[in-house]
């Protein structure tokens, strides 16, 4: 994993999180995207550019992106963005995991069959497709050492995909590294990485801990069992040369 912190201006970090506050306001129980802690908080929005296709530009935008095919060796294709939010009072946490879901074009009701979320079908893939999958993370935020950041275990992508029970017991016997981050970063990761975050300890009431995770797949991986890769509305193919926005790609989801 890798930590660029100078991403974003000021300016086009505040364009970033006005238009997330703009998507937080429209926020309702009955749409199903919209994720809330017990304290009633929003802690997720699920599908997050096919709400704004403008914030999808604002965060993918600059030349750091370019990371993702230098690393796969061949253009990538965006494949998924989720909102990730812990306000100040919450108590959330996310316990050790791999972001093992990948959104497909439909459901085969099989022992790798994940839920819909938002009327799009998740499932797990195979490692080797895991294997050619990048996170990144676009902080809104500063992402503080007591504030919940994320945390990781080093070379833990390198353990392959075992059942949740065994992950959990070696990430608990290994070394984490906590990953404070200032606002305007991006951290890219392997998406095998294993990690968590903890409760915010900090009482900022102006630090409500925004993170895009947004997904990139390598353009010659495919999701395995004869499937294709959700067709959203607003999706993006990145080279070592830039990003290159395609809108109206799909029927997308909702």
């Amino acid at each position: 994993f890798v930590l660029v912190t100078d991403a974003y201006d000021a300016s086009e970090l505040a364009a970033i999180k006005h238009e997330i506050i703009t998507i937080e306001s429209a926020a309702s129980r009955d749409d199903p995207g919209y994720l809330f802690t017990a304290e009633g908080g929003i802690w997720a929005i699920w599908n997050l550019y096919e709400r704004s296709k403008a914030l999808m530009r604002l965060v993918l935008s600059p030349d750091v992106f370019r990371i993702v095919p230098a690393v796969f060796g061949e253009p990538a294709e965006f494949c998924r963005a989720t909102l990730m939010r812990k306000a100040p009072g919450t108590r959330h946490t996310v316990g050790w995991h791999q972001d093992a879901g990948i959104a497909v074009d439909r459901h085969i009701d099989d022992e790798r069959a994940l839920d819909i979320r938002n009327g799009v079908p998740h499932r797990v893939p195979t490692v080797e497709v895991m294997q050619r999958i990048m996170a990144t993370r676009v902080n809104g935020d500063p992402q503080y050492a007591d504030g919940g950041c994320l945390k990781v275990i080093p070379g833990s992508h390198r353990w392959g995909m075992p059942e949740r029970k065994a992950l959990i017991e070696r990430a608990e016997s290994a070394p984490p590294l906590l990953c404070p981050a200032p606002a305007g970063s991006v951290l890219f990761y392997h998406q095998l990485l294993v990690h968590s975050s903890s409760v915010s300890e900090r009482n900022d009431p102006d630090n409500h801990r925004r993170v895009v995770h947004n997904e990139f797949h390598a353009a010659s991986c495919e999701p395995g069992d004869g499937l294709n890769w959700w067709p959203w509305r607003h999706t993006a193919r990145v080279t070592e040369q830039g990003m290159l926005f395609r809108v109206e790609k799909g029927v997308g989801g909702g």
